[in-house]
């Protein structure tokens, strides 16, 4: 099973890491699930019930997209996105890839190149593939729906469900126990251990008698096969049913995800894509190698058609909202899953900037100690459930996984803030991540690809729009629509005159306004960008307690185009 690729800081990196720590902080409709997503209860022993939430209802989601292009700009940039890929499958000789995009819960583009196996067979998106360690999400989904029905404490040592785990031994005394949490971030000291075919539970637990763990519990990070899998069978301790079944039941059912198997033998004839090793030869299915009891660190085989499913109950999850929400995880457990337990590393990479010949003029545009100065590339990534996560200066919010098994790859990209995933599967030694990456690339530059902006309440968008007119047209203001706009106490602040000369000299300095967007709002308040000919105004407006279509305050600050 592949290595999640993570990329180490050294100590000669530590001036890089303080500029990038810098670029790191600049550069920071509802998703419709493709299926209906057990309530359940918190971290918790299950007969204490926590007393209920008090929640302030709103008729809007928190969140959502406000561009009304996105989905226009995001399709168009899809073909893009196929000829890439087809060019790069040519040019590396891949035997067969498949690979999807998902946008706002819907598979939008799905595309297979090559074919299954030497006698051909077109691939598609129903063309399945193993996905190796991405496996290992969905084992950290069940540790996660019994931890919401108090089966599970995260934080609790595996040998409360695994005694044998009593065995493992510590490196130093005043070690803490191994913990559920410790499996699924790679921070339990297990050594990654690949272990034989078809393992069996007996013997993983027999495993666990002297084992000596590699470093204190907690206290490091490093990606172990091992411990998935003993997470996998700490599951199926708890559940009382082998992993395969709880997860074939608790996951891939409710999800619609009938292509997605543990064994070979159970995928639909000839719709399995040739396994191809490293010396290019294909693979018999009856060579696939099996991993028995640990399967569920990397087990499963699945297409992009289920596996397009699966990324879109991910990205269901996002915003936080109301409403209901009885799926096979509660929201914001899947939301949890999405964000680091355990930080890993900060990446960071120094591009020197092309000097300007001595033979062509200088650009007008930019200081020189803007061209002069080093580009900076900066990651800072870790671990959530399983899922690895990552912000960069491209992507404010990363939600991936890997696989590798022998004769396949696979990845899954996620960006739950912006609603969209990719997918790619090929039955071949080549990489994927970097091809994942690249599609999310061509779809920001779509200029589609914006994240949710909260929400406008109605009755600040209707004040925002009113005072995006008076900029726009500052003669027009009359002092009737002055006295209808600013309650009294603000009036007494703010004079006619002093209003009246306020919004000519915003027109003077920007322009013509329309309403753009919100930074924050609440039901009463809201923070509200107006973009101009010239630049932008952000106003931060408070509506009266008295009359929600009047102003009690209100400030702003204006700026040029960036």
């Amino acid at each position: 099973m592949a290595r999640p690729h993570r990329r180490l800081l050294g100590a000669a990196s530590r001036l890089q890491a303080v500029a990038c720590g810098v670029v790191l902080t600049a550069c920071a409709t509802q998703p419709a699930p493709l299926l209906p997503s057990v309530a359940a209860s918190p971290d918790a022993p299950s007969n204490v019930q926590p007393p209920k939430q008090r929640v302030v209802e709103t008729s809007s989601p928190s969140k959502a997209f406000t561009d009304p292009r996105r989905k226009q700009l995001l399709m168009a940039a899809l073909p893009a996105i196929d000829a890439q890929v087809a060019a790069m499958v040519q040019q590396k000789k891949i035997p067969a890839l498949a690979i999807g995009v998902v946008i706002d819960g819907e598979l939008a583009l799905a595309r297979g190149y090559g074919t299954r196996h030497g006698g051909g067979g077109a691939v598609d998106e129903h063309t399945v593939f193993r996905i190796g360690s991405i496996s290992k999400v969905l084992t950290g989904m069940a540790v996660m729906q019994l931890r919401d029905e108090g089966k599970i404490a995260l934080d609790a040592p595996i040998e409360h469900y695994i005694s044998e785990a009593a065995g493992l031994v510590y490196p130093q005394a005043d070690a803490p126990r191994v913990r559920v949490r410790h499996l699924l971030t790679h921070s339990s000291g297990l050594a990654s251990m690949a272990a034989g075919h078809g393992v069996k539970t007996r013997e993983v637990l027999a495993l666990l008698d002297g084992l000596a763990l590699d470093f204190v519990p907690g206290t490091a990070m490093s990606y172990s096969n091992f411990g998935a899998g003993l997470a996998g069978v700490l599951v199926a301790e708890v559940a009382e049913v082998p992993l395969r079944d709880h997860i074939s039941r608790e996951i891939l059912a409710p999800l619609g995800m009938k292509a997605t198997v543990w064994d070979v033998e159970r995928v639909a004839p000839d719709s399995l894509a040739t396994g191809h090793g490293r010396d290019g030869k294909p693979i018999p299915a009856t060579k696939h190698w099996r991993l028995g009891a640990i399967e569920g660190a990397g087990g499963l085989y699945s297409n992009v058609h289920d596996m397009a499913r699966f990324a879109a109950f991910h990205l269901s999850a996002w915003p936080s909202r109301s409403g209901p929400d009885d799926g096979l995880l509660r929201r914001s457990t899947v939301r949890e899953t999405h964000q680091m337990m355990r930080f890993g590393d900060l990446g960071v990479r120094v591009e020197p900037r092309e000097q300007t010949p001595p033979s062509e003029p200088d650009d007008a545009s930019g200081s020189a100690a803007d061209k002069a100065a080093p580009k900076v590339h900066g990651r800072a990534a870790g671990v959530g459930a399983f899922w690895q996560i990552e912000q960069n200066c491209e992507w404010e919010h990363v939600v991936w996984h890997n696989g590798g098994t022998e004769g396949y790859r696979a990845a899954i990209h996620l960006l739950p803030k912006r609603g969209v995933a990719v997918i790619a599967l090929t039955s071949s030694k080549f990489s994927l991540d970097k091809l994942a990456r690249r599609a999310l690339s061509i779809l920001r530059e779509s200029g589609g690809l914006e994240p949710r902006r909260p929400v406008i309440p109605p009755p600040v968008l209707a004040i925002a729009k009113r005072v995006a007119s008076m900029v726009s047209k500052p003669a027009l203001v009359a002092r009737a629509g002055y006295e209808s706009l600013l309650a009294e106490g603000f009036r007494k602040h703010v004079s006619f005159e002093d209003f009246a000369k306020l919004n000519q000299t915003l027109y003077d300095e920007v322009g013509a306004c329309r309403v753009n967007h919100t930074t924050g709002a609440t039901a009463a308040s809201a923070t509200v960008v107006l973009v101009c000919d010239k630049g932008h105004v952000v106003l931060k407006l408070f509506l009266s307690k008295r009359d929600p279509t009047q102003l009690d305050g209100a400030g702003f600050s204006s700026g040029k185009p960036n």
